[in-house]
C-alpha cells in the first residue's frame, strides 16, 4: 500500500474535469482565481490559466468532444469558456448577478452546459453553439 503523490495547484482547489482521452485534468482553483491543467500520466502541472480577479472558479464541465471547458465561477456570476487546444479564455458568459454558480455539466451531445445556482436556486442552460444563456429553469422542489 503506497501513498499518492500530492498535486500542488492554486489555493482552495474545487472541482475537477477529466478531458474524454483521459489525458489532462482540469482543475478549478476558488481562492486564486486560475484553473490548474494536470498531466495525468506525470501527475505535473503543466499549465495555469489566470481567470479574471475576484472570479471565483469552482465547477467545471469538459465537452465530450474535449475541446471546451466551461467554467462556472461562484463570485463574479459568469462562466469562462476555455478552449482546451490554446488553453486560453474564449469567451465569459454572464448569469443572473449574485447567483453564486457552483456547478456545470454537458449534455451527452455536447450541446448543452448546464450551470446550477447556489443563491438562486436555479439551473441555466447554455447552448453551446452560439455561447448563448438561456433562461433560468427554476429549481421547484427546495434548495439544490
Amino acid at each position: 500500500n503506497t501513498v499518492g503523490t500530492n498535486i500542488i495547484t492554486g489555493i482552495t482547489p474545487g472541482m475537477i474535469s477529466i478531458t474524454p482521452d483521459g489525458k489532462l485534468a482540469y482543475v478549478a482553483n476558488l481562492g486564486s482565481d486560475t484553473v490548474s491543467v494536470i498531466n495525468i500520466a506525470t501527475n505535473t502541472v503543466t499549465t495555469t490559466i489566470a481567470l479574471p480577479a475576484g472570479s471565483g472558479p469552482y465547477g467545471s464541465s469538459i465537452l465530450p468532444n474535449g475541446k471546451t471547458l466551461y467554467v462556472a465561477n461562484y463570485n463574479n456570476s459568469t462562466v469562462s469558456v476555455i478552449d482546451i487546444a490554446t488553453n486560453s479564455i474564449v469567451d465569459t458568459l454572464f448569469l443572473t448577478p449574485n447567483s453564486l454558480p457552483f456547478w456545470a455539466a454537458s449534455t451527452p451531445d455536447g450541446k448543452t452546459v448546464y450551470v446550477i445556482s447556489e443563491a438562486t436556486d436555479d439551473v441555466t442552460p447554455i447552448d453551446v453553439v452560439t455561447n448563448t444563456v438561456g433562461p433560468s429553469i427554476a429549481q421547484i422542489m427546495g434548495d439544490i
